[in-house]
């Protein structure tokens, strides 16, 4: 069954993870049994301080696999969840076959992307947003925002986050190892042309990351956030069909790494049925961190600045919620592209080879 397996991971690596980092390695304990090993990196200021990020993508990845095993008739079992120990964690899962019923939004796992562009006003059908409700099954429950005031609040608030994001030092030491400049297609990381800037803007930027000192003057002397705030928060949040945010439907428990993982596979099933049904999605995930941080009461930066900023952004991120924040476990925009043309960089992933650490084919 090994080489069954070998085609399912090879199928369910195009798992969305945190800025394509694919805090994933893949081991066969037994013929019908693997091991993802999982990687919590505890200097990125994005993965918060337990990693919930990097549960919510295992949680996509499961998920993943669950689909691609449809097609060769098989069904999958979460044995055991291992917490993260100095970084490290694992889930196992084991294989059984089944004549489990195919599900059709298998066909968009390698399809599906993220796309940073402004897209449509168009909104959605009715039967579109039942297929996504629908998609996150019964543990959820998703919140729009649909108006152009709705939208105004959400993109204010991806505006104070990225704020937050371009000021503080522990982010710039992320931003400049993810950011893939040399090709339109990166395997590990994001290529500049899928950051969502137009070419002025990624010439700027580029030269501002050649050193913190260069970001910092930038921001104090010339307003060097405010441009990034536009193009990439304001005019993009402005122009799509709508916002959403999913929380956890119930708020009487702590959550754990079992309940993050069962998030991650309810955000890949509505991301693959929202391309399933032709449209884009930008998510947004760093406003749930910094408000985590916030509510934690963890200093994550050097930078008072930010994380007074980061409290800021917390009042208003919970004057505008209709749930509460401690359940919030994704969020983003939707809409109808307006691109025709060649995609400007993409996000591929690492090859399944260099992601086991046995082989038994």
């Amino acid at each position: 069954m090994t080489s069954d397996l070998y085609k399912i991971l090879e199928r369910a690596r195009w798992a969305p993870s945190g800025d394509n980092c694919q805090p994933w390695r893949f081991e066969f304990l037994d013929e019908d049994k693997i091991r993802i090993h999982l990687l919590f990196d505890r200097g990125n200021v994005y993965e918060g301080s337990s990693g919930i990020p990097t549960w919510v993508a295992a949680g996509a990845l499961i998920e993943n696999i669950r689909l691609a095993s449809g097609l060769l008739k098989k069904k999958i079992f979460i044995d055991r969840v291992g917490d993260f120990v100095d970084g490290k964690g694992f889930v196992d899962i084991r294989f059984e076959e089944s004549e489990m019923v195919y599900d059709p939004i298998e066909k968009f796992i390698e399809s599906r992307t993220v796309l940073r562009f402004p897209y449509q006003l168009t909104d959605l059908s009715d039967n579109v947003i039942l297929s996504l409700q629908r998609s996150v099954g019964e543990d959820f429950v998703l919140d729009w925002s649909i108006s152009f005031w709705e939208r105004l609040k959400i993109s204010r608030l991806n505006m104070m986050s990225s704020k937050i994001r371009l000021t503080m030092p522990e982010a710039y030491k992320v931003h400049v190892k993810i950011v893939d400049w040399d090709h339109k297609f990166s395997i590990d990381k994001l290529p500049a042309g899928s950051l969502g800037m137009g070419k002025v803007s990624l010439i700027f930027t580029k030269f501002a990351f050649g050193s913190w000192r260069r970001i910092a003057f930038l921001n104090k002397y010339l307003c060097g956030v405010f441009l990034p705030q536009i193009e990439l928060d304001f005019i993009p949040g402005i122009f799509c069909a709508r916002h959403f945010r999913m929380y956890f439907k119930s708020s009487d428990r702590i959550w754990t790494a079992q309940d993050y993982i069962r998030a991650g596979s309810a955000i890949q099933r509505f991301w693959l049925t929202a391309s399933s049904h032709g449209l884009s999605l930008q998510p947004s995930f760093s406003p749930i961190i910094f408000e985590k941080y916030v509510k934690q009461k963890h200093e994550f930066s050097v930078s008072k600045s930010s994380v007074s900023a980061a409290k800021r952004m917390a009042k208003f991120m919970s004057r505008i919620s209709r749930h509460p924040l401690g359940n919030q476990v994704f969020q983003g925009r939707l809409g109808y592209s307006n691109r025709n043309e060649n995609v400007t960089g993409r996000s591929v992933r690492i090859p399944l080879d260099a992601l086991l650490m046995s082989l038994s084919k």
